[in-house]
């Protein structure tokens, strides 16, 4: 069976690179490309048995989607392949959803939604997306995190981290104007709540637009005299969740599933730019996530002390885990762990749109 994988931005590319490897490792003839449209159309050369794009948040109108439609005018099924919530509603897609031979959707009650609300003649959840997946199977332990992070001021003081501070890890998107706006919120509220003890750990989105000169300047003022987590050494952004006291995000930032998958203390920084960018990205105000519980809503810094004392308690973190494990059951997360979801969806694959050559 000959495969196909096109995806433009970086979270998408990895959850295909995973399925592509599974779909490989079974002799199947694969081709992928992650990253910008040249030599996409060389995917259809090989005449694929099946497509399988994203629809990224950044030009997936313009790379995924036109070429799921050429693909679709030579008789090539187009599978939508989402690797984050409501990834399927993106606007440039939904004109074309009808031609969309399935897509593959993040969790069970997005399926009627994707039918219903974007047109999407079939919708599937074969688990949570792979990178999901492999998240939980490597995860490390907070004390292995903690013990390998370590501290600094803009005026080169360096120190190791102590049992009692209070890191607090910020991940921003691709809005350079609503990172410097998270970034002011958070910092001045771990500032107010926990002085001295306070340790900001900035991870901005990779694919960040470039932010103005003022933007930049802005940030180094936020910075000053803060005590900043040296977290280099960690490739990847999800590897502190477990380390860190509190995650502060905004909407779309997969940051917040996985705090949610391990019931850790997330906030989701809510503001009128989170919202046009969630009518831009999914055309909706909310996020799936979010409206479903599995982060604390927090607006400004006074808002953000707020949703940090409110998760220190026992009572407040109880609550929020309630509504985390009511989403993200545990039975689901022990599923994604044992029997990863790429091999489903090769399975799927090789049942709709052909046999093993």
């Amino acid at each position: 069976m000959k495969i196909a994988f096109h995806a433009f931005d970086v979270g998408p590319g990895h959850n295909h690179a995973l399925v592509a490897l599974e779909a490989a490792l079974r002799n199947h003839a694969v081709t992928m490309q992650v990253g910008g449209s040249c030599g996409a159309l060389d995917l259809l050369a090989a005449k694929p048995d099946v497509l399988v794009t994203a629809v990224s948040s950044f030009k997936g109108g313009e790379e995924e989607v036109p070429i799921g439609l050429r693909a679709v005018e030579h008789g090539i099924p187009w599978v939508v392949f989402t690797d984050v919530h409501e990834a399927w509603r993106r606007p440039s897609v939904k004109d074309h959803a009808s031609k969309v031979a399935a897509v593959l959707v993040a969790h069970p009650d997005e399926i009627g939604l994707a039918q219903k609300e974007w047109g999407y003649p079939r919708a599937e959840c074969l688990g949570y997306p792979p990178t999901w997946g492999r998240f939980l199977r490597t995860v490390p332990k907070g004390d292995s995190v903690r013990a390998r992070i370590t501290k600094s001021k803009d005026d080169g003081e360096a120190a190791a981290l102590a049992n009692d501070d209070v890191v607090v890890l910020i991940c921003g998107g691709k809005d350079p104007k609503l990172n410097n706006e998270l970034l002011a919120g958070a910092i001045e509220a771990g500032r107010k709540l926990y002085g001295e003890r306070f340790v900001v750990a900035p991870r901005l989105h990779p694919r960040e637009n470039e932010p103005t000169s003022e933007e930049r300047q802005a940030r180094e003022e936020f910075f000053a005299g803060v005590w900043k987590a040296e977290t280099a050494a960690f490739k990847s952004v999800e590897s502190l969740v477990t380390g860190v006291n509190f995650t502060v995000a905004t909407a779309g930032a997969t940051i917040i599933i996985y705090a949610a998958l391990l019931r850790r203390p997330v906030i989701h920084y809510d503001a009128r730019r989170v919202e046009e960018l969630n009518l831009q990205q999914v055309g909706k105000v909310g996020w799936f996530p979010v409206d479903h519980g599995a982060a604390a809503i927090a607006s400004g810094v006074d808002g953000i002390v707020s949703a940090m004392e409110r998760l220190a308690t026992t009572d407040g973190m109880a609550e929020l885990t309630t509504q985390q494990s009511a989403l993200y059951p545990d039975e689901e997360i022990r599923r994604a762990i044992e029997r990863p979801t790429e091999a489903a969806i090769v399975d799927f694959l090789e049942h709709e749109f052909g046999t093993k050559k």
